[in-house]
Parts: structure tokens; sequence; C-alpha cells
């Protein structure tokens, strides 16, 4: 019994890393259910058994996502690092994600599983938003950050993040990793930013 247990729990996660790789390659329309269960190595039935659909597993691996997202930015705002590196945390966890609904078909995307997307494509921007305006706040009261308009300096380091999303999806033309182009574009606002005092 226990290893028809184990073994229910293992193909529900090969479904779970096989949707995760298929989405995010094809989006949404371009992956069947054949193509997900061949990838997971498993049969039609178990995932029915597991999700009930492939909309159902869509969601599932969305879900995923936005629970990375949600652990990166809590992780990012109470870890013992520079405000200057946790900024930096929080918006490469930000990108990150930002390039998974992308690349899974995004929260504006058409088409069957919509509903199983996030309702708002702005619920990141706002998330994000706050947990920089947060750190900027805590950067300036502890002098690590000049005494800035902190309104003005969220927008501009969020500006800078999505920035990389949108303008740099990432390519093989491309030779700078995401993670890499970021931190140039946030080295702008944040060179701006740093006091004399906290480096």
């Amino acid at each position: 019994m226990r290893a028809r247990l184990q073994h229910k729990g293992d193909s529900a996660s090969q479904l779970l890393a096989a949707g995760e790789r298929l989405f995010a390659s094809r989006g949404f329309l371009g992956v069947s259910v054949g193509d997900l269960v061949a990838a997971a190595n498993v049969t039609r039935p178990v995932l029915y058994y597991h999700f009930g659909s492939k909309e159902g597993l869509y969601a599932a691996v969305t879900e995923k996502v936005v629970t990375a997202y949600e652990a990166a930015l809590a992780q990012a705002r109470t870890e013992a690092a520079s405000v200057v590196d946790r900024i930096r945390r929080v918006c490469r966890a930000h990108v990150a994600v930002r390039r998974a609904w992308v690349l899974l078909g995004g929260p504006a995307g058409l088409g069957p599983g919509a509903e199983h997307r996030p309702s708002d494509s702005n619920g990141h921007l706002t998330r994000v938003a706050r947990c920089i305006q947060a750190l900027v706040a805590e950067g300036v009261e502890n002098g690590e950050l000049v005494a800035f308009d902190v309104s003005a300096a969220t927008l501009a380091l969020v500006g800078a993040a999505e920035a990389v999303v949108v303008r740099w999806p990432g390519s093989q033309r491309d030779p700078l990793r995401t993670e890499d182009r970021l931190d140039k574009v946030l080295d702008v606002p944040l060179r701006g930013l740093v006091s004399q005092a906290g480096s």
C-alpha cells in the first residue's frame, strides 16, 4: 500500500515537472494531454486522477510559480543582508515570475485555462512594489540609502525590473543571462540611491 501511495505521489510530481517544462516552452495551447503524459511517463487516467484535466494541471503549475514567488519575496524581506542586496533579490524573484507568466501564457493570455490564471496582471507588480517600497524606506531609515522620495525610488526600481522582462525576455542571441542583465539595469537607479555612509 505504501509503495502504491508513493507511486501516486511520484506521478503527480512527474506531471507537475512535465507541465512546468512544456507549458513554459510551448504555452498552454501548444501542449496536448498526450504531450504531458508522454513527458511525465504516465497514462492519461493518472493525469485525470491527480489534476482532473489539462487545465487543472496548468492551474497547479501556476500555483507553484506563485508560491515560489511569494516565498522569495518573504525571504528577501527578512534575510540578514544589506537593503541593496535584498532589493536585488526581490527584483530577481519578480523577473523570474514575470518571465514564467510570459512563458506559461501569461495572465493576459487567451484560451482554455484562462480562468486559472491570476485575475489581474498588476497583482505581481503591486506585491513587488510594496516589498521594494518597504525596503527603500528601511534603507533610508538606517542610512544605507540617501533620503529620497520613496515612491519615486520604488517606481524606478520596479520599472527597471519590468524593462528587463519586456525588453529583454531572453534569447540565445543575448550573451547576458537575465540575472546579469537585471543587475546592470538595477545599477542605474541604485547608484543614485546608495548613501556614501551606508556603502
